[in-house]
């Protein structure tokens, strides 16, 4: 059975030429794939929500004793996870068009599995403001380590993520080290949107969190009364830390 050809390529062909590592291969590419980016969003999406089926699952253990005489790889759980991985990887590469598979994404990012989170978090960066209100939802369902990587890909979009001000705001005052770290930073990163947001996190009892804001500040306006008021109070910070990112910014010209 012939397979359906997107811009000249496979599904197979385009995940080939997107995990080749060769930048070369991929810049020749990268430009049809997004003018034909909104015919593979299905079945990219359909790709990256297959999970390996019951019997894969069981069998896994009998499965790895096999010797490699075959030529082929037997379908096993690795084998399905480095296929959704090639298609979250490749949902990330067509941008704003892919935000019909949103959902997939958010699925996939709730998982909370290192790689596909990561191939998750990529792929909803890329699709930018129309993935903003889910990652807000998921960081305040969701674990600690999801709630992170969420706030990670909304820091990577920078302003496109302000309307998510309100969600990073309450993973920061849930106190919890590692989220509402990554949550102050993407906040840092949003731009002078987030401005009154980064000024509250400038009391916040974990250290981190507060050095985190003085640096924003420093980046955005560092002349203003505002801030130089927020850099004096740091150069008298309790946190070690927190004395030495203000002492830096104070010996910035």
């Amino acid at each position: 059975m012939q397979q359906a050809r997107y811009g000249g390529h496979t599904v197979a062909q385009w995940l080939v030429i997107l995990n080749a590592n060769d930048p070369v291969l991929l810049g020749q590419n990268i430009t049809r794939l997004r003018e034909v980016g909104p015919v593979l969003v299905e079945p990219l999406a359909r790709m990256a929500r297959t999970k390996p089926p019951l019997l894969v699952r069981a069998l896994e253990p009998v499965v790895s004793r096999i010797p490699a005489v075959l030529g082929l790889p037997l379908p096993n759980v690795t084998w399905y996870q480095v296929r959704r991985y090639q298609a979250l990887r490749a949902l990330s590469f067509i941008g704003p068009q892919a935000a019909a598979a949103v959902p997939v994404l958010i699925a996939a990012l709730e998982e909370n599995d290192y790689a596909m989170g990561g191939g998750a978090r990529m792929a909803l960066t890329g699709v930018g403001a129309a993935a903003v209100p889910e990652l807000g939802r998921l960081m305040r369902r969701t674990s600690d380590a999801v709630a992170a990587q969420a706030a990670q890909a909304l820091g990577e979009m920078g302003e496109g993520a302000t309307g998510a001000i309100a969600d990073l705001e309450y993973v920061v005052a849930k106190g919890a080290f590692y989220p509402g770290l990554m949550a102050a930073h993407a906040l840092g990163q949003i731009g002078t949107a987030a401005l009154p947001a980064v000024e509250r996190c400038l009391t916040n009892s974990n250290p981190a969190i507060r050095a985190e804001a003085i640096d924003a500040l420093g980046r955005w306006d560092g002349k203003s009364e505002r801030y130089l008021s927020a850099l004096e109070a740091a150069l008298r910070d309790e946190d070690r830390g927190v004395r030495e990112i203000a002492e830096k910014l104070s010996a910035r010209p």
